[in-house]
C-alpha cells in the first residue's frame, strides 16, 4: 500500500490532535457514534491475555475507499447502525501490532439513527478475538473517565469535549437533532 496522500484528508475539527508527522502505513476509520439520549456507543473488550478496555466502532480504510465509505462500511459490518452529521473530530496516530506499523486513525464523530448488533457480521466477531460487546456509556466526563478507553488520546478528548458533541448530537428532551435540509 502507498502511503496516502495527507492533503486529500480534511481538516480535524478538534485543534487537540495526536500526530506523529510521519506517513501512516496503515489508514483507519473510529466512530464517536452517539444516541439520541445522549450515550456513545463503545465495545467493551474482553481480550485474552489483556486488561478490560472499550474502544469506538471502526477499523480499516480498504483500497479505493474514502474515510466515509470505510467508516459507513464499518458501522453496518460491526453494528449493522446508520449514521448522519459526520465530522471529523481529530487524528491520532499509534504504533500497533508485532510490525510496529504506524496506523493513523481518522476518529469522527456521527449521530446514531439505527443499530441491530444482533445482525453483526464483521470479520472480528469470530471467537479468538475475544468479546465485542456493545456498551452504551453516557456522553459525560464522570463516566467516561470511568472506562479505560483505546486509544488514551480519545478518552482524554472526549472528556474536554463532552458538552460540545451534546449540544451537536442531542436535543433536550433526549431526541437526536434533525439535519438541517440543505
Amino acid at each position: 500500500m502507498t502511503a496516502p496522500d495527507p492533503s486529500r484528508r480534511p481538516a480535524p475539527l478538534w485543534e487537540g490532535h495526536y500526530l506523529t508527522g510521519g506517513a501512516p502505513d496503515r489508514e483507519r476509520v473510529r466512530a464517536v457514534l452517539v444516541t439520541p439520549d445522549g450515550a456513545v456507543v463503545l465495545f467493551r473488550r474482553t481480550v485474552p491475555g489483556r486488561d478490560l478496555y472499550w474502544t469506538t466502532p471502526g477499523g480499516k480504510v480498504e483500497d479505493g475507499e474514502t474515510l466515509l465509505q470505510a467508516l459507513a462500511r464499518e458501522l453496518d459490518e460491526e453494528l449493522r447502525a446508520t449514521a448522519d452529521r459526520f465530522v471529523l473530530l481529530t487524528a491520532v496516530d499509534r504504533v500497533h501490532g508485532p510490525d510496529e506499523r504506524l496506523n493513523r486513525h481518522y476518529i469522527f464523530g456521527c449521530r446514531l439513527l439505527r443499530m441491530r448488533p444482533e445482525e453483526r457480521y464483521g470479520p472480528e466477531f469470530h471467537p479468538g478475538n475475544g468479546l465485542h460487546e456493545v456498551d452504551l456509556i453516557p456522553l459525560d466526563a464522570e463516566s467516561l473517565a470511568a472506562v479505560d478507553l483505546v486509544p488514551p488520546e480519545l478518552r482524554t478528548l472526549l472528556i474536554a469535549n463532552a458538552p460540545a458533541l451534546r449540544a451537536r448530537y442531542v436535543t433536550r428532551s433526549g431526541q437526536s437533532r434533525r439535519a438541517r435540509p440543505k
